[in-house]
């Protein structure tokens, strides 16, 4: 039988119990932690709509919007940035990305679990991550999916060969490259097949607040030859996920407040929204003089 959350002292007990197992000396992996209501699914905000609805594929959509984002601000996006920071920065800013926001900190995790859908259970689910930095290469390939593919269906050797010519990617992506494409390519397509966890350092206040990290999603490839219009996907029983907590409807109010306690709040975890600090100040002085 499910057991829910129904307060925060019975979520910090059951974190506190986990431990990963893994064999590895060197880069372990880490917990991370996302929380989301019950009904949502573990999609990042470009892959949430069928491709169908789009008026273009999801590719062409992507690029339109990077390239929209970079022609107005040009300062804030610059082309110079590694991919993986360029959509780290867009995704902060509410723009539609293949990126996924992740926490390292449980609590943060359990307020986004609560602060939503007041009907609706919560949940928290629990990554055994392997991280890969901001710099990783494939991570950044992933990343620049919108300038390597052809839009809808872009053969492997392309995708790979256009990759081998990117900055931040030359020789990187396999030592034996010119060679041997045949193994080249081989591994490259096997370290697309899962979503890369990812650590991009401090984007922002906000992440720094939130202990933001992100799920970076590449695009799924066809029968080994074929980069298709379509994402990879992360099913709720996937292997890198290590537990998953239902948060009782009931119970969410009783815990934000429980949250607020020990600082786990909107005012602190957005707080370079002036909006959101202010509107938490009136908020707090309406209960206190008005009752």
């Amino acid at each position: 039988m499910e057991t829910k959350i129904l307060s925060l002292p019975q979520y910090v007990d059951k974190i506190s119990s986990l431990e990963i197992e893994h064999e590895l000396k060197m880069f372990p992996p880490k917990l991370m932690f996302r929380g989301q209501p019950r009904c949502y699914s573990l999609e990042p905000s470009l892959g949430r709509r069928p491709s169908s609805t789009w008026l273009n594929s999801w590719t062409f959509v992507e690029k339109d919007l990077v390239q929209s984002a970079q022609q107005k601000f040009p300062l804030l996006f610059p082309d110079s940035d590694y991919p993986v920071v360029l959509l780290a920065k867009l995704q902060h800013y509410g723009i539609y990305t293949r990126m996924l926001d992740i926490t390292e900190n449980a609590l943060v995790a359990l307020y986004f679990a609560c602060n939503k859908d007041e009907s609706e259970d919560g949940e928290v689910f629990v990554f055994q991550a392997q991280m890969h930095s901001a710099y990783d290469p494939i991570a950044n390939v992933v990343a620049d999916t919108y300038r390597l593919t052809e839009n809808s269906v872009t053969p492997i050797e392309n995708y790979y060969y256009r990759a081998l010519h990117r900055p931040y990617a030359t020789r990187w992506l396999y030592p034996g490259w010119e060679t041997d494409m045949d193994e080249g390519i081989k591994r490259f397509s096997g370290a697309l097949k899962r979503p890369i966890f990812i650590e991009a350092g401090t984007i922002c206040e906000r992440q720094k607040n939130q202990s933001g990290k992100f799920i970076l999603f590449p695009n799924e490839i066809f029968e080994k030859t074929t980069v298709v219009d379509k994402l990879v996907t992360l099913e709720r029983a996937d292997s890198c996920i290590l537990k998953k907590y239902t948060i009782d409807c009931e119970a969410k109010q009783t815990i934000l407040q429980q949250l607020q306690r020990v600082g786990i709040a909107k005012d602190t975890l957005f707080s370079d929204d002036v909006d959101t600090v202010l509107k938490s100040v009136v908020d707090e002085q309406r209960k206190r003089y008005l009752g």
